[in-house]
């Protein structure tokens, strides 16, 4: 994305240049009117380790309703974190699975829907869960590929990956691999399946997230509801906050319509030589209001090259599996 005439930058980021990227940027105006609450039709919101394995409930930040991870994995012990930190945190982080045995435990995610795209998000709050103190770390994947190298870098620090992903089959397996001497574990996992027209990209999978940050900028907010209504559907929280320029003068070429969501983006992939990317909004001589922006998203590109298991040949494996009561089998786990 080029913007013309450029003057003054709003947002900069550095980034490593041995990746791909793509931009999102959505911007909105103030509406006046009611919208209705987001369903969770397909939702899959897995606390891992929630006990008793019937267990659900609601968490009261979000009003998203999670359950017992019990029905999709074969492995792993449950756990909680120190009782000390759960105040601060959402309820789908006070409990996790760790898997102390086996180099590779999986996540089998069913009832999807071939040929849709999903948003998956794996989260993972330590919280000192063994008295031991030892930050671990473990390699996350999604079916036959590398999604990420997760390192935890605090105790109570809670970290959560995202890729937008097109599953190809009704099932597909999240997987957590052991890289050292420490213990792999996951919190919480959760599906949301996806408009297939958001979030394009001409191959692969994309990963990572960026919010809008810079000291030459003002934040603004309401109260008033917000026209959520597009392809990304937006959450209400992100579109009732906007950054303007600190002094007010700089305005923008892009012309919001009123009452709606507008986003903008680029949909190939575009590459740094210094691994710097600048965002800038600049002048029309005929504007009386500042620019305003929601919310910007950056994603790495990820090459999904290592196809899945032929989908018959998945099932006779599986039937094996059942046939002969290998479900607690670690080395049948994972594509």
């Amino acid at each position: 994305m080029v913007w013309p005439e450029t003057r003054k930058n709003v947002v900069g980021k550095k980034m490593k240049t041995r990746h791909w990227f793509l931009l999102l940027l959505i911007l909105t105006l103030t509406v006046f009117g009611s919208v209705e609450a987001q369903t969770q039709a397909g939702f899959i919101s897995l606390d891992c380790g929630l006990v008793p394995t019937t267990t659900t409930y609601t968490e009261k930040s979000t009003n998203i309703t999670y359950k017992s991870d019990a029905d999709y994995v074969d492995s792993g012990l449950v756990g909680k974190i120190n009782n000390a930190y759960m105040t601060q945190l959402q309820q789908q982080t006070w409990s996790l699975r760790s898997f102390r045995d086996g180099q590779r435990n999986c996540y089998n995610l069913f009832d999807l829907t071939a040929n849709i795209k999903y948003l998956i998000r794996a989260t993972f709050m330590y919280g000192n869960y063994d008295v031991l103190n030892q930050l671990p770390s473990c390699d996350l994947r999604v079916g036959a590929n590398k999604w990420f190298s997760i390192k935890i870098t605090g105790v109570t620090n809670s970290s959560s990956y995202e890729i937008f992903h097109v599953v190809t089959q009704d099932d597909l397996q999240v997987c957590l691999v052991k890289t050292g001497p420490t213990t792999p574990f996951i919190s919480s996992l959760e599906l949301r399946p996806l408009n297939n027209n958001s979030y394009n990209t001409q191959s692969g999978s994309l990963i990572g997230w960026t919010a809008l940050t810079d000291n030459e900028t003002t934040l603004i907010s309401t109260d008033l509801p917000i026209d959520i209504s597009s392809v990304y559907d937006m959450p209400q929280a992100v579109m009732k906050t906007v950054v303007i320029p600190a002094n007010g003068s700089n305005t923008c070429y892009m012309r919001p319509p009123k009452i709606s969501v507008s986003t903008i983006f680029n949909p190939s992939a575009v590459s740094s030589s210094n691994g710097k990317f600048s965002f800038t909004f600049t002048m029309t001589g005929n504007s009386t209001l500042p620019p305003l922006i929601n919310a910007a998203e950056i994603y790495t590109v990820l090459d999904v090259t290592q196809l899945g298991t032929d989908n018959d040949e998945v099932s006779a494996m599986m039937n094996i599996k059942k046939t002969y009561g290998l479900s607690r089998k670690l080395s049948w786990q994972g594509d």
